[in-house]
């Protein structure tokens, strides 16, 4: 049970880094568009500047209009590369890495471990798991996951907003500890609490649908040798991956948008204060700027005030920029969460499957030899 688990962990681990090492720039775009607030880069991105067949406004009836939001992925991309550098879309990478690979793997192991446990209980009492059991041990799993990662990924944060943190995951952390205190290593805690909704949504619809796929496939080969060695091929697992995301992305994205700026908050903070105490007058100040931004300096946004909460926050955006603004850089994140997903359950299971054979054999060749 313990060992299994422990697979899923490492399959889970290695395939979610490897999956967002292959769309890491559109995870930076996603970001970007998030904690963005300046007002030309959004006319840009959302309606196409001044180009009069990418302005919904100005001619609603075109093919090009309809087609706009499509083209807000590659606008934030192109906007981001211009400002800060074509490595702007690589800034943060190993930190990121490294907090996607162990926060999967801390969740898979413990919701694979939960599972074991309470399903050995309940067939006991001669019951199945059920779906609240599923849901309950995966909800389990995603809150132990966020209260021991967040700092990780308020680290990651930072590197990716700033050139200037470095790859050290563990220095980051150590310098927000130092210059700001433990608790800022847990800042964005709460909507990152309410975001368990969207690994519980997106294993869950995985589950079940992998579940459904595989009793309907056992129930033909009944009888047969096959039934065995039932398990979903590389596509089925890239399909229902790329699904159980998209549901899960579309209900949770307002509060990601709020993770986002509540993370990159206190480095606001701490940039401005330090460029208050260091230049003596608006003159100096506005130099500062400038030669920041001729240096590709950080991809923070100008953010409107200082939110007190998630809530804050949120309504913040809903007064400022509508519905528009709780959902601003969905189109990059479905289109990078949804492929990174797909590929991750599709390195999952082939992970998991090699792993659990290698283990197998390895067993049978020990016993061999004690025999």
């Amino acid at each position: 049970m313990g060992q299994d688990s422990l697979i899923h962990a490492l399959a889970g681990g290695l395939g979610s880094a490897i999956a967002l090492a292959l769309t890491y720039p559109l995870d930076q775009v996603r970001t970007f568009q998030q904690v963005n607030d300046n007002p030309e880069d959004d006319e840009y991105i959302n309606h196409g500047g001044r180009s009069p067949l990418l302005t919904q406004e100005t001619c609603p009836s075109t093919p090009w209009a309809r087609l706009a939001p499509l083209l807000r992925p590659w606008r934030s991309a192109t906007v981001l590369v211009q400002k800060h550098g074509l490595g702007a879309l690589y800034r943060g990478i190993v930190p990121v890495l490294i907090s996607m690979g162990l926060s999967n793997a801390v969740f898979f192991f413990v919701s694979n471990l939960l599972k074991a446990v309470l399903t050995r209980y309940r067939k006991k009492m001669g019951k199945n798991l059920g779906y609240f059991g599923h849901l309950a041990t995966s909800t389990i799993a995603g809150v132990l996951n966020v209260l021991l990662t967040t700092p990780l990924w308020v680290a990651s944060m930072r590197a990716k907003l700033s050139k200037d943190q470095g790859w050290d995951i563990v220095a980051i952390m150590m310098r927000i500890y130092r210059e700001e205190g433990v608790m800022s290593l847990w800042n964005g805690t709460m909507p990152s609490l309410l975001l368990v909704c969207n690994p519980v949504l997106q294993h869950f619809v995985y589950d079940q649908l992998k579940r459904r796929t595989l009793t309907a496939r056992r129930a033909k080969a009944a009888g047969t040798v096959a039934a065995a060695a039932v398990a979903l091929t590389s596509i089925e697992a890239f399909y229902f991956g790329a699904v159980g995301k998209f549901v899960a992305t579309i209900v949770s994205y307002p509060l990601q948008v709020a993770q986002s700026r509540l993370r990159q908050q206190s480095q606001k903070q701490e940039q401005e204060a330090d460029a208050s105490a260091t230049t003596a007058t608006a003159g100096a100040v506005a130099a500062e700027e400038e030669k920041q931004e001729e240096e590709g300096g950080d991809v923070l946004a100008r953010s409107a005030g200082q939110y007190t909460g998630t809530v804050d926050c949120l309504m913040d955006l809903w007064g400022r920029k509508g519905l528009a603004g709780l959902f601003q850089g969905l189109e990059s994140k479905l289109l990078q969460t949804v492929v990174t997903s797909a590929f991750m359950f599709l390195a999952y299971e082939n992970i998991y499957k090699a792993t659990k054979h290698l283990v197998e054999v390895g067993v049978r060749e020990r016993r061999g030899r004690l025999a």
